[in-house]
């Protein structure tokens, strides 16, 4: 589980939430990704797996936020693979 601050707001992601955060930062270097409407519908689709509390502080997508999720996950998969 992964955990970090944004609008001053400390918050801590469930598994599923961090995977679709994951899915996301992958998805950054695609042009895609950069479109507004592309932002907001992925948000709404994210918001459907995100807790209660997690809802109620992350009121809109952060690519600072997904850059910081998307590297803890990217060095928790690393340590894993490590003998």
């Amino acid at each position: 589980m992964s955990s970090f601050t944004t609008n001053r707001n400390h918050v801590k992601l469930s598994r599923k939430t961090e995977e679709v955060a994951g899915l996301y930062g992958r998805m950054l270097k695609d042009r895609k990704a950069s479109k507004i409407l592309f932002k907001r519908n992925f948000f709404r689709d994210w918001k459907e797996v995100m807790t209660h509390p997690v809802r109620e502080k992350l009121l809109e997508i952060s690519r600072n936020a997904i850059l910081e999720i998307f590297t803890y996950i990217t060095r928790k998969k690393k340590k894993k693979e490590k003998p």
